[in-house]
C-alpha cells in the first residue's frame, strides 16, 4: 500500500545518505577539496 511505499522511499533515502557519506569519505581520503563537497558531485553524476 501507500504506507509501504513511503517506508521504502524513506529507507532508500537513508541508504543513499549512508552511501554518499561513505563515498565522500573515500573522495576526501584521495584528494581533500574544501571548495566542493564530494557527495554533491556524486549525486550530480547519478
Amino acid at each position: 500500500g501507500i504506507a509501504e511505499e513511503k517506508l521504502n522511499a524513506k529507507r532508500r533515502r537513508n541508504a543513499q545518505k549512508v552511501f554518499y557519506r561513505a563515498i565522500s569519505k573515500i573522495f576526501q581520503g584521495r584528494c581533500v577539496r574544501s571548495s566542493s563537497d564530494p557527495a554533491n558531485q556524486v549525486s550530480d553524476a547519478l
